[in-house]
C-alpha cells in the first residue's frame, strides 16, 4: 500500500507537459482542512477534478468568452504547470493555455 493515496483533485504533480481534458460538468464543494467552498470542474477522461481558483477561471472565461459554466461542458481545455509567485515562495501551480486545443 503506498502511503499517499491518489488525490480527488488534479495536483501540478499530475500533469506532465500538458494535459487536454474534455469538460463535462462542474460542483460547488468543500475543499481542504479549512473546507472553502470552491467550484470544482470535471472531466470526461479522469475522475479528478480541478478545483477553479480566480486565475483558472478568468482564463476559461476569456477563452470561451462566457462565464456561463453550464456553457463551458463539452468544451477542451488544455492544463499545464508553471512557477508562482505565493506569498514569500514560488511555488507550482496548474495553469490552463489560452487557446483551444484542435
Amino acid at each position: 500500500m503506498r502511503w499517499s493515496q491518489p488525490s480527488k483533485y488534479l495536483k501540478h504533480q499530475d500533469i506532465v507537459g500538458e494535459l487536454t481534458l474534455t469538460i463535462s460538468g462542474y460542483q460547488e464543494e468543500e475543499v481542504g482542512s479549512e473546507k472553502k467552498r470552491c467550484w470544482v470542474l470535471y472531466f470526461s477522461e479522469t475522475p479528478q477534478g480541478l478545483v477553479l481558483n480566480k486565475t483558472n477561471a478568468n482564463s476559461i472565461i476569456r477563452l470561451f468568452k462566457t462565464d456561463e459554466m453550464d456553457d463551458w461542458i463539452s468544451k477542451r481545455i488544455t492544463l499545464y504547470t508553471t512557477e508562482v509567485q505565493l506569498r514569500d515562495e514560488m511555488v507550482e501551480a496548474i495553469r490552463i493555455r489560452n487557446k483551444v486545443p484542435v
